[in-house]
């Protein structure tokens, strides 16, 4: 029971874009606490045992709400049936950018050299717009998961992450070219090969897990229009899921019937959240075409044939029909169509008609006779789809 509550509670973080982790103390490596801001961008080394030590400080019973000199916020909390810390973070309660961005950059005395990673940083940090929400549900679930209460709450600095800005003789290791850069460009490049793999075999679930670590670590800011750089980053990734689709075998008209309803969606979502999310809708939808139109086992003979039957339900699709307009022998389309798909080729279109008649009857308002014209298929067959319609 604990765990399962454990991993819901991280599913449920992960799959809106909120960081969270389950760490046992000691731990001897703290540089993902920020996401590689300090370790990465600023040449900032973290000390393990003074981190620990700290953690060591603090109330076992008390949920912390904590603030870097960043205004990245944290959440840190104790759960002592399994012995590990919950640390969620970091957060933006407050978007930093604009004339943000440039006074708090003056105001810590950043090197020019990170202007840029720093921004792009803040881009990719999680922004939460109600602080005072997200609080609450916090409150209640590490009352759940603790099964204490009441737990006192803290809102505080964190010292531990900036002890750099005590020494005044400190001086920052920025490399020319930080690796927090290099790391998120080939994280990217990973994940959506990952994505690319999964949807190609159609698997769903894979490719909705990997693109939760992609959707932390979307590509740097372009431009200056938020919005404008989301939608571009869905029309891009339509393009590697329309190359993953056809790479498992899909017919192209298929994919570009999808990918075309897909972009004109694209340009009319108001917000960045919509074309994350949507981003998550295309991976299904090209997933579910790959499971219901994958020819990749079949010869081309029959991927063509398949194919036209698909598109072209109405038509003339008797066997002498088919293997005139595809340029074969029809004892020979009969013979290879059995053995590919194990149903005869009459078989095969009267089961498409049927599918096609239920989609015209759940998504148009044509009479029952004009159905069946359309479809090829006696009234009495388009009945028997109508009930089951009906009935599921």
């Amino acid at each position: 029971m604990e765990q399962t509550l454990y991993r819901f509670i991280k599913d449920l973080f992960t799959d809106n874009g909120l960081p969270i982790r389950f760490i046992k103390i000691p731990c001897h490596d703290w540089n993902w606490i920020d996401q590689g801001l300090r370790p990465e961008i600023l040449g900032i080394e973290f000390s393990p045992d003074y981190v620990n030590d700290w953690f060591g400080s603090l109330s076992q019973s008390a949920v912390y709400h904590l603030t870097d000199l960043f205004q990245c916020h944290y959440t840190f909390f104790f759960l002592p049936d399994s012995g590990q810390y919950c640390i969620i973070g970091p957060l933006l309660f407050e978007e930093i950018s604009g004339e943000a961005f440039e006074a708090l950059f003056q105001k810590l005395s950043l090197p020019e050299a990170v202007w840029k990673p720093l921004k792009n940083y803040y881009h990719n940090v999680a922004f939460v717009p109600y602080q005072s929400f997200y609080e609450t549900f916090i409150q209640s679930a590490a009352a759940l998961m603790t099964d204490q209460k009441p737990l006192q709450v803290f809102h505080q600095q964190i010292p531990v992450l900036d002890l750099w800005a005590e020494d005044q003789n400190f001086h920052f290791h920025v490399s020319e070219h930080p690796l927090a850069d290099f790391r998120h460009i080939e994280l990217r490049y990973k994940t959506e090969n990952i994505i690319f793999e999964a949807v190609s075999c159609g698997n769903e679930s894979a490719a909705l897990e990997a693109f939760g670590k992609i959707a932390d670590t979307l590509p740097v800011r372009r431009l200056s229009n938020q919005l404008r750089d989301s939608k571009d980053f869905c029309i891009s990734f339509d393009c590697i899921l329309q190359k993953a689709a056809e790479s498992a075998g899909v017919h192209p008209i298929y994919i570009s019937e999808f990918s075309d309803k897909n972009i004109c969606q694209i340009e009319h979502f108001s917000s960045s959240d919509q074309c994350k999310q949507f981003n998550r809708t295309m991976i299904t939808g090209y997933c579910n075409m790959v499971r219901q139109y994958n020819l990749k086992t079949f010869s081309l003979p029959i991927r063509k044939a398949i194919t036209y039957i698909n598109m072209e339900p109405d038509a003339d699709l008797s066997l002498k029909a088919l293997a005139a307009r595809l340029g074969l022998n029809p004892n020979y389309l009969s013979t290879l169509f059995t053995k590919e798909l194990g149903v005869s080729l009459t078989e095969y279109v009267n089961r498409c008609r049927v599918e096609h008649a239920k989609h015209l009857l759940l998504s148009t308002d044509l009479p029952i006779k004009k159905l069946s014209s359309c479809a090829d298929l006696q009234i009495s067959t388009i009945l028997l789809v109508c009930s089951n319609a009906l009935l599921h």
